[in-house]
């Protein structure tokens, strides 16, 4: 896991010595001096729960060692208290001395992930369902009133990421018959869905979050990455798309780079 300092234009490994195994898609807190994220204690084959202080020298805090349970999906609230994340599938949230004070969804036979606070934090947007069948809801912090925002037959749809109190991103493939993952704005007012214009169906475009007004971080593996998922910046409004590599060589590489998150903190 890696944090790019768009002021310092610094790279910096901050997993190198965690003895955590497949750390990744970190969350910023509201004034960026936090992340939570999801990864495995060296060895363990266990997704847990992390939480660190950016730039401590102590190693991050387990907040779900031993539970027997998949940990996963972790985004702080708006005011930073809270965690929403799944575990074993359904949606629960977490303070950060480790203790769940609510359970959103407690529906065995239905699989809910990916969850991320509205803009007030009277709910969250989530993925339900795998494949095909992976459809973009908002629920209720209380469990009521789930509501199908981005649901196209046979189409996944998944990763949605709060964008401002109006609208949300989450990637979606291009067509039932054509898997490319494509980057799209939904509507927590209804279900107008719009596909954003730097997308091309010939690549993969996905894991979108919002970096100012009008812009967006994504990964994708457009021509001329690389080497799989590369890091792009681009602009929400216009066919305009840069990779961060421009920024700095040391951003992209022959693995996959994904998940990133952005704090302007």
């Amino acid at each position: 896991m890696y944090i790019y300092n768009f002021n310092t234009n610094t790279v910096t490994w901050i997993s190198q010595n965690w003895n955590i195994d497949y750390p990744m898609n970190a969350h910023f807190n509201p004034d960026g001096t936090k992340i939570v994220f999801m990864g495995q204690p060296a060895g363990s084959g266990d997704w847990d729960i992390y939480l660190w202080r950016v730039g401590d020298t102590d190693a991050p805090t387990n907040l779900t060692a031993g539970n027997g349970l998949k940990d996963e999906d972790p985004k702080f609230s708006p005011n930073g208290y809270r965690i929403a994340f799944k575990q074993d599938g359904d949606l629960k949230l977490l303070d950060l001395d480790a203790n769940i004070t609510d359970v959103i969804t407690n529906t065995p036979s239905i699989e809910e992930g990916m969850p991320y606070y509205n803009d007030d934090a009277t709910g969250l947007l989530f993925a339900q369902g795998a494949g095909s069948n992976s459809d973009i809801f908002h629920i209720n912090l209380d469990g009521s009133n789930k509501t199908a925002l981005a649901n196209v037959a046979d189409v996944q749809e998944y990763y949605p990421i709060k964008r401002d109190q109006n609208t949300f991103l989450y990637s979606r493939w291009y067509s039932a018959d054509d898997h490319h993952d494509q980057v799209y704005m939904g509507y927590f007012a209804n279900s107008t869905r719009t596909r954003l214009p730097f997308n091309n169906n010939n690549a993969e475009y996905a894991d979108a979050y919002p970096c100012g007004t009008s812009y967006v971080i994504l990964s994708s593996t457009r021509a001329g990455t690389s080497g799989g998922y590369d890091l792009y910046i681009a602009d929400i409004t216009s066919k305009n798309i840069w990779s961060l590599g421009s920024y700095n060589a040391g951003i992209n590489s022959s693995v996959n780079e994904l998940g990133a998150a952005y704090t302007p903190n």
